[in-house]
């Protein structure tokens, strides 16, 4: 099934933590979420055997967008602006 743009309030994502696994699920997932979407995850700072790829795709994801970050803890909560 696939959803609408602007479909969902919130979305959590915890799929693959490799780098361009989780850059593509904040890319595709981000134009799903509504005005003041929050878009969130697990594993945000940890190394783990993925290597640190969900912090590097956030932290790029956020960087010079106009998503707010709420939470960046473990847990990363991302707001849509």
């Amino acid at each position: 099934m696939q959803f609408e743009d602007a479909y969902f309030d919130w979305v959590y994502i915890d799929g693959n933590h490799l780098y361009e696994y989780v850059k593509r699920d904040l890319e595709v997932f981000a134009t799903k979420l509504k005005p003041s979407g929050l878009l969130t995850g697990d594993d945000y700072g940890v190394r783990g055997w993925w290597d640190n790829g969900v912090t590097r795709a956030v932290d790029e994801f956020v960087a010079g967008s106009t998503w707010e970050p709420v939470v960046l803890r473990r847990q990363f909560v991302l707001r849509k602006v």
